[in-house]
């Protein structure tokens, strides 16, 4: 049987020297580099987003933490930039144009809502796939 040792810390631990154990700090390190990587790649995504959406609807909204995280999340959950969120974009655009009480809704935290993203998209899709000859998605 294996008997506890005291670690560097003076607390005992199974993995007293190893360099493997959770209190070593590499597992932690290796979260945080995650963790960071995936927040340069949300903020990237939420970057050119907002590009594009400002230069498409002709809009000046600027970068917030909330926006990179709803793209983080979106991303997290397998969605891309391109085309997913563009296209849900495009979709609502479209379908609220003529309904000028839902232009306000017609920006980026009501569009890239987590909670509703999903069923957006795959409004989005079908109508992609119907009636706007598959541009944004392309052939299933």
């Amino acid at each position: 049987m294996v008997q506890p040792r005291l670690n560097q810390e003076g607390s005992r631990s199974l993995f007293s020297g190893s360099g493997s154990s959770p209190e070593s700090g590499s597992g932690k390190s290796s979260a945080r580099a995650k963790q960071a990587e995936a927040r340069a790649i949300a903020e990237a995504a939420a970057a050119s987003w907002l590009e594009w959406f400002n230069r498409v609807f002709a809009r000046s909204f600027r970068m917030t933490q909330a926006l990179t995280k709803q793209v983080g999340a979106l991303l997290a959950q397998g969605h891309s930039e391109k085309p997913d969120m563009r296209g849900v974009a495009l979709y609502l655009a479209m379908r609220w144009e003529d309904k000028p009480d839902m232009a306000a809704f017609l920006v980026p935290p009501s569009i890239l809502r987590v909670t509703k993203f999903e069923a957006r998209l795959e409004l989005a899709r079908e109508w992609d796939r119907t009636v706007n000859g598959q541009k944004i998605w392309g052939s299933p």
